[in-house]
């Protein structure tokens, strides 16, 4: 059967709506051809203390009464708090946990329209009166509200400043030379600012070539200037008009790889960076010029009488490109416990389901150095459970999954070697313990997600001798637990003291699939099973503790959990799934270890 209609359903309660506003005497029309595509939208005017009556028009959305309405004033024109374009009023914060279904439209003009309009009229300095505002404590940038090109973003660095004296200028933009913006379907455009000039080739800003290199090898020439206001238009040829009224240079036009010409402007204007306090807000504006083209050939007729067609030039096209911030400041504000983590270094030897979701966090988070450390090959069956992609298949691991956290971060520095450890080389191959001691080299952890003893029993004692802390990441067969250990140089055990330590049961092993591995076809070797989404709660967990450790010295760091030894068991004991249950384990020195 047919879901009833929205409307239908909630036909009482938009009938309460208007019933409320007859009953306060507020003047109000439907609009009849909204309501006849089942929506409810109402125009009327509401008073307000001090102002006088103020036109509103109000749309319930569909999902109404679960969100609230829409609420416009097309006569104001308020600094703050409503939309300079289609005029939305921001009444209440944008969370939905501002609105409840039991809340009304005239409830909600009569508690919030006045303050609204008096917030949003006041820019008063910084102090009490401020203070005072009944608002919401977050900034409007007013580039937010520009109708922007879909899929395009032109990257810059929000910590840049430039001089407040320099009113225009160049600017150089890194693309692969796809500009093609407003096609259909949508096409992804993006490309970085890679430096910032006055005309008298003063460079004024500059972006990291670990941003910019990665965006292709086209480089384009713009202007930007610095207008004092906001352009109040979301017609991208008025924004274009307006830079150029306040630049008397042209920007050049440049062919793209497609043969098409464009022009590119960058504006640069005071806007909200945080509450009540201004910064440089951005927008570009791609102008692509008309070309002339001749409809038709001339006639043998017009040509007789000495006439021809004349060429026909169409009007150039304008788009509107937001600007995406990706400084490294711009990157690192939404982890303010990861300062530092840029400094740091870490390697990961054994790029499986384990340590390639370990390797792909860290790139994520930051870390600066990032050294990697496989000789295997991504298999299509490992990306049930791997973070490398499909299409990476026939890749090294090491390779694939360094690539991939030098994509999430520009600022990463990357290093990998593709190479077995413990086997015997001929005598011009290429030495393990030479690349082991490259990928060792500088950095500040070592992480061992091999899964093999005797690479975790070498790489421990490597770490010892380097006065590194030493991170072994394991799981059980089906995923059903694992052990995450931090053994620090400093610390009493050792790694062999965890060894002695779970085979004397005084730290316990987590829970596993009595199955056994299983072999798939085309595997040379056994492998575990489990799924991705169990084998993450290790290797998750490993990423706290490795953060933790990077960053210990660190004022304000990341605090990882403390235990040296953590366990999870997936499973209860009768082996069905259970609640992660972790346990912790200090790790001290034991009487049998022969290495104190």
């Amino acid at each position: 059967m047919p879901a009833q209609p929205w409307w239908e359903r909630h036909r009482g309660r938009l009938e309460h709506e208007l019933d409320e506003l007859d009953r306060l005497a507020v003047a109000h029309t439907v609009d009849e051809q909204a309501k006849a595509a089942g929506l409810l939208r109402v125009s009327l005017t509401w008073s307000v203390p001090d102002v006088g009556p103020v036109a509103l028009v109000a749309t319930f959305p569909d999902l109404y009464p679960y969100f609230r309405p829409d609420v416009r004033a097309p006569e104001l024109a308020l600094a703050h708090h409503q939309n300079p374009f289609a005029k939305n009023l921001c009444l209440i914060g944008r969370a939905t946990r501002n609105w409840d279904t039991t809340q009304t439209l005239a409830g909600l003009l009569a508690s919030r329209l006045a303050t609204a309009i008096a917030a949003g009229s006041a820019d008063p300095p910084a102090g009490p009166e401020r203070d005072a505002l009944d608002e919401e404590r977050q900034a409007e940038p007013f580039s937010d509200y520009y109708p922007y090109a879909d899929g395009a973003m032109f990257l810059i660095d929000g910590a840049w400043e430039l001089p407040a004296d320099a009113p225009y200028g160049t600017f150089v933009l890194r693309t692969n030379g796809n500009l093609r913006l407003g096609a259909q379907p949508i096409e992804h455009v993006i490309a970085a600012v890679t430096d910032v000039a006055d005309d008298h080739g003063t460079r004024l800003a500059e972006a990291a070539d670990s941003l910019t290199d990665r965006f292709g090898t086209v480089s384009l020439r713009g202007r930007w200037v610095r207008l004092d206001t906001p352009v109040v238009s979301d017609e991208a040829k008025n924004l274009w008009d307006v830079a150029a009224a306040a630049d008397p240079t042209e920007p050049p036009k440049q062919k793209l790889t497609d043969g098409r010409l464009v022009q590119i402007r960058a504006l640069v204007f005071p806007e909200e960076t945080k509450w009540r306090r201004r910064g440089d807000g951005w927008a570009f504006v791609v102008r692509q010029p008309g070309v002339a083209y001749n409809p038709q050939r001339p006639s043998k007729k017009a040509k007789g009488k000495g006439r021809a067609n004349l060429p026909v030039t169409p009007p150039a096209s304008y788009w509107i490109v937001r600007a995406g911030r990706a400084g490294r400041t711009d990157l690192a504000a939404r982890v303010p416990a990861l300062a530092g983590l840029a400094d740091r270094g870490a390697a990961v030897i054994g790029i499986g389901a384990l340590g390639g979701t370990v390797a792909d966090q860290l790139g994520r988070a930051g870390v600066g150095t990032l050294h990697t450390l496989d000789v295997q090959v991504l298999d299509p069956g490992n990306t049930v459970r791997h973070s490398a992609y499909l299409d990476q298949s026939g890749w090294p691991k090491a390779v694939s999954v360094a690539g991939n956290a030098a994509r999430r971060s520009p600022y990463i520095t990357v290093d990998c070697a593709v190479t077995a450890l413990g086997l015997a080389r001929d005598v011009d191959g290429t030495s393990d313990a030479d690349e082991l001691d490259r990928i060792l080299d500088g950095v500040h952890l070592v992480i061992d997600a091999s899964a093999e003893i005797g690479v975790q029993h070498m790489l421990a004692d490597e770490a010892r001798r380097r006065g590194l802390p030493y991170l072994c990441v394991t799981a059980t067969n089906g995923g059903w637990g694992g052990m995450v250990a931090l053994i620090r140089p400093d610390a009493g055990g050792c790694w062999m003291c965890l060894m002695y330590h779970i085979e004397g049961k005084t730290i316990p092993t987590p829970p596993e699939d009595p199955s056994g591995p299983i072999q798939p076809a085309g595997c040379a070797d056994p492998t575990f099973t489990g799924t991705g989404f169990d084998i993450d709660q290790v290797a998750l967990h490993a990423v706290r503790v490795a953060v933790g450790a990077l960053l210990r010295d660190t004022p304000d760091g990341y605090e990882a959990p403390t235990p040296d030894v953590a366990l999870v068991a997936l499973r209860d004991p009768d082996g069905a799934p259970a609640l992660p249950m972790w346990t912790g384990h200090q790790l001290t020195r034991h009487e049998s270890c022969p290495c104190h």
